[in-house]
C-alpha cells in the first residue's frame, strides 16, 4: 500500500511538472509540537511533546495557486497520567499531505502563500508504556494541515497546524484523544 501511494504521489508530481513551468522539488525538515484532545474527562490526562518530520516535497505553480505533495517520515510524542499511572506514547508515520496554497506576496526574492490541504498518515510504529490499557486503534490516520510559508531564495519556512478527523489514541474504556499539532518546517528547493 505504501508503495503505491508514493508511486502514485510521484505519477501527479511528474505529470503536473511537465505541463507547468513552476517546478520545485527537494527535501524538507522540521519540528512538531503535539497537543492532544481528550473525548472524555474519565482520569485519562495527556501532554504533547515535540516531536520531528524529515522528508521530500515537489511544488507545481501556476499563476498565484501552488499545488505541494509531499512524502514526510513524522514522529510524534506524548506523555500522560491515566488514574495514577504515568505514560509517555510516540507514533512513526508515513504521511502524504497534498496542499494546495495560494500566493499573496510574489515579489523577486520574496513569495508569502497560505496553504492548505488533506494529510494520509500510515503508522510504521505506534508504541504506549500503557500496553492493553491504552492503544493506537488504526494503522491509518485522516487528517489535514493548515497554514502560511514564506519563500526567501531556495529556502521556505512554514509554519502549520495539523488536526486530525478520527482518534488515534483509545484506552480500555472506550474513551479516545486526537493528537493535534503545530508544525514548523523548513525546506531547500533543489529545482
Amino acid at each position: 500500500m505504501k508503495r503505491l501511494i508514493f508511486a502514485a504521489a510521484l505519477s501527479l508530481v511528474a505529470a503536473t511538472a511537465s505541463a507547468q513551468a513552476g517546478f520545485n522539488f527537494g527535501p524538507r525538515v522540521g519540528l512538531n509540537f503535539s497537543s492532544v484532545n481528550l473525548s472524555s474527562t474519565t482520569g485519562l490526562s495527556v501532554d504533547g511533546k515535540a516531536g520531528y518530520v524529515a522528508g521530500l516535497f515537489a511544488r507545481v505553480d501556476i499563476s498565484k495557486f501552488t499545488i505541494q505533495p509531499e512524502l514526510v517520515y513524522a514522529v510524534r510524542k506524548g506523555k500522560g497520567t491515566l488514574g495514577n499511572t504515568t505514560f509517555e506514547f510516540e507514533t512513526q508515520t508515513f504521511d502524504v499531505p497534498v496542499l494546495v496554497g495560494y500566493k499573496f506576496v510574489d515579489a523577486k526574492v520574496v513569495k508569502a502563500r497560505v496553504l492548505a490541504g488533506p494529510v494520509l498518515s500510515f503508522n510504521s510504529k505506534s508504541d504506549v508504556s500503557l500496553g492493553n490499557v491504552l492503544d493506537f486503534p488504526s494503522k491509518y490516520v485522516t487528517s489535514w494541515q493548515a497554514g502560511v510559508a514564506v519563500d526567501v531564495w531556495k529556502f521556505i519556512v512554514d509554519l502549520r497546524y495539523e488536526g486530525t478527523f478520527n482518534a488515534q489514541l483509545k484506552d480500555n474504556l472506550g474513551n479516545s484523544a486526537k493528537v493535534n499539532l503545530f508544525q514548523f518546517g523548513l525546506a531547500y528547493k533543489i529545482l
